[in-house]
């Protein structure tokens, strides 16, 4: 987690949140793994957050499409889904 700094006119590390990932999430496509890491740090992070404007930067669309799209969900999507709602 990042804070924009003013006076600095850049992003500073904050916090962090690691967590390992289980046996069946190995197994993911990685545009899952890092939704996955978007809906894990916004829920671990929540209560900092809870009032804040949020950006989340990609370098990855793959991620952000699977998180938004409104085709279908996969049953792992809308698990993810339904997490982050």
């Amino acid at each position: 987690m990042q804070r924009w700094l003013k006076k600095e006119r850049k992003l500073r590390p904050i916090g962090y949140f690691v967590r390992m990932l289980s046996r069946s999430e190995r197994l993911w496509s990685i545009a899952e793994i890092e939704s996955l890491s978007i809906v894990e740090g916004l829920l671990h992070w929540h209560s900092v957050l809870r009032y804040c404007e949020v950006l989340i930067f990609l370098d990855k669309r793959a991620a952000w499409f699977i998180l938004t799209a409104d085709r279908q969900p996969s049953e792992r999507r809308a698990k993810l889904v339904a997490r982050f709602s």
